[in-house]
């Protein structure tokens, strides 16, 4: 309120009355001069000089949503006043009003020493102003620990426990999420209130701990001990039946029905560690990280946040495997090796694979021939082309471990023994491949793998019999020679024959005219004892050759004393009718193919009739 006075005289005994309007309450006052009674609204100013001022201060709050005016009358002074006028103002203001109220709600009623809870507070201003300056104290009683907050207005000073909104709009609500575990038993109640607002509350006063009021709620929630432990449990990647690879990852896990948890675990009897609370654990085990092949244990559990521990702890045992299994190669049937390590097999050889004693299960094995395709072993084969072949294969175990790449050279056919005749002589004696004497063979057999096992022969198709030395065939005639032999697996050489001809007997002559007769003019008239036949006159001489049994004839002649006078192939026929006289020799040559000569001879008396006539003797 401000007095001035304009003169031109002092003013004395000046009195101001300004009665303070309902909906406003007294607070304090100061002025520059007087004293002012709050009651009765009366300020005794006093001397005002002309020309001075004088001024009151009143500080009020406001009580009331709306209009308020205030009227300041002067009511009092001793000198008259020429202007009464403008001895009363007013001032009217507008008191804004922000009804706010409060919520508080959390999921449970009764939870257990250890467990997080959250509480949800809720903001409304239900109008009509918009409010402003708003705070609200939110103090976790003893027994709830402060973790961690989401909100949608302002913001939380969690040192203090107060939620500073903006500016909160007529029928807006804003809303504050806290969440904190419980860390002791009993019954614990939590409030949350409007301590300051810009805005009259028609309903509320902040910060008064009304809990009739509707800018406060409580939430109250009965814990209780935690005595159950959470638990764990574990996983392992690539982990058939407790076996691992150097890649698989342990994963432990754990829960707890209340609240937080930690896990622990040692590998082998090794230095305990752990996880951070509600962590899951990952690790590896493999010699990267310093361990060997072999069987390892995993001791783990898992301890809430009030220190239940899980008893008794898991120990589960795996075998690391970084190697994969040795596949075997096998055969059904014929088979050897050479002293170069190539196996001779036959087209009905079975191939079997498998292999050797592995820790785990295999997957499978992969083979192929030379640089062909691979292909998945299903059971055994037989390679039916003859050749000589690289069979590559490796298995793998259900790992994933693929073990060691083997080969071997298999030859397929030519795996029997090769047996050698030699004759001796060593080559014929006679002529056209003809021998004139007996003949001893001799069987040499080699094999270069398994050995020879037996040699079998047989000569002009008879039973077969076991060689086991040198054989003469002394008998005249052309033979058949077979021959085999067998290894110790049971191949088999096909058998061989070779023909050897035998002929040392001189083929038969047979001289059918002339014999022991007497000849005349070419017809046996008389015999004569001795086998000297007498001829008169022209004679027929016939003569034949015969080697049925072996090589058969080649040639035959005829000589008369001494001269070639026909030839013949097994037979002659020759007209003796010459000038002669007394005793001459008929000889017949004959040799068989294989060069045997015969010979055979008649001595005659011949009697020329026409020398005779003469007187020639």
């Amino acid at each position: 309120v401000e007095v001035l006075n304009v003169g031109p005289s002092d003013a004395t005994g000046v009195a101001v009355t300004d009665v303070l309007p309902s909906g406003v309450v007294y607070v304090s006052n100061a002025s520059t001069q007087g004293t002012y009674s709050a009651v009765t609204g009366l300020w005794n100013v006093g001397i005002v000089p002309a020309g001075g001022t004088a001024y009151l201060f009143i500080v009020a709050q406001v009580a009331q949503a709306g209009d308020i005016t205030n009227w300041a009358n002067k009511t009092a002074q001793d000198e008259y006043d020429p202007n009464p006028g403008n001895d009363r103002d007013d001032v009217t203001l507008y008191a804004p009003s922000a009804d706010l109220s409060v919520t508080k709600t959390a999921p449970e009623t009764s939870a257990t020493v250890g467990e997080n809870i959250t509480f949800t507070i809720a903001v409304t201003n239900n109008g009509p102003d918009h409010a402003t300056g708003v705070t609200v104290k939110e103090l976790l009683p003893p027994g709830l620990i402060f973790l961690e907050h989401e909100l949608s207005h302002g913001s939380y000073d969690s040192l203090r426990n107060l939620w500073h909104l903006c500016t909160l709009h007529p029928g807006e609500t804003a809303t504050i999420a806290i969440t904190a575990q419980i860390n002791q038993s009993g019954t614990l109640t939590n409030t949350a209130e409007i301590i300051s607002a810009d805005q009259y509350d028609p309903n509320s006063t902040p910060g008064n701990n009304d809990p009739t009021e509707d800018d406060q709620d409580s939430h109250t929630l009965t814990a209780e001990e935690d005595t159950i432990p959470p638990w764990s449990w574990m996983t392992v990647t690539l982990d058939p039946d407790g076996y691992f690879v150097p890649a698989s990852t342990f994963h432990i896990y754990a829960d707890d029905d209340v609240g937080p948890w930690r896990i622990f675990y040692r590998i082998d009897d090794g230095g305990l560690r752990s996880g951070g609370w509600n962590e899951y654990v990952h690790f590896q085990i493999n010699e990267l990280h310093g361990y060997e092949p072999g069987l390892h244990t995993i001791e783990y559990w898992a301890v809430d946040g009030v220190g239940n521990e899980e008893l008794p702890h898991h120990k589960e045992t795996y075998v690391l495997v970084t190697t994969g299994p040795k596949a075997t190669l096998s055969f059904e049937g014929i088979a050897e090796v050479t002293p170069g390590q190539r196996w001779q097999i036959t087209q009905e050889t079975l191939i079997t694979m498998g292999t050797e004693p592995h820790v785990v299960g295999v997957d499978g094995i992969r083979y192929r021939l030379d640089d062909g395709d691979w292909t998945t072993y299903t059971g055994p084969f037989v390679i039916t082309v003859q050749d000589t072949y690289r069979l590559s294969y490796y298995a793998r175990d259900i790992l994933g471990n693929i073990g060691p790449l083997r080969s071997r050279t298999i030859q397929v056919g030519g795996g029997e023994p090769v047996t050698t005749c030699r004759l001796s002589p060593d080559r014929p004696t006679g002529t056209n491949g003809w021998y004139v004497s007996p003949v001893t063979f001799h069987l040499i057999a080699h094999d270069e793998a398994s050995g020879v096992a037996s040699t079998l022969y047989r000569v002009d198709d008879g039973a077969w019999q076991s060689y086991e030395g040198p054989v003469t065939i002394d008998r005249d005639g052309a033979h058949s020679l077979q021959y085999y032999s067998m290894d110790r697996v049971g191949n088999v050489e096909q058998t061989r024959e070779i023909a050897i001809n035998i002929d040392y007997v001189a083929p038969e002559i047979s001289i059918s005219r002339p014999g022991s007769y007497m000849y005349l003019f070419d017809r046996p008239i008389l015999p004569l004892p001795g086998g000297r036949p007498v001829v008169i006159g022209p004679l027929t001489v016939q003569a034949t050759v015969a080697d049925l049994a072996t090589s058969g004839v080649a040639n035959m002649s005829l000589y008369l004393d001494g001269r070639l006078r026909a030839e013949g192939a097994d037979h002659i026929t020759f007209e003796l009718d010459e000038r002669l006289w007394g005793r001459h020799t008929i000889e017949i040559v004959a040799y068989d193919a294989a060069g045997n000569r015969a010979a055979a001879a008649v001595t005659l008396y011949i009697i020329n009739l026409d020398l005779l006539a003469r007187g020639i003797r």
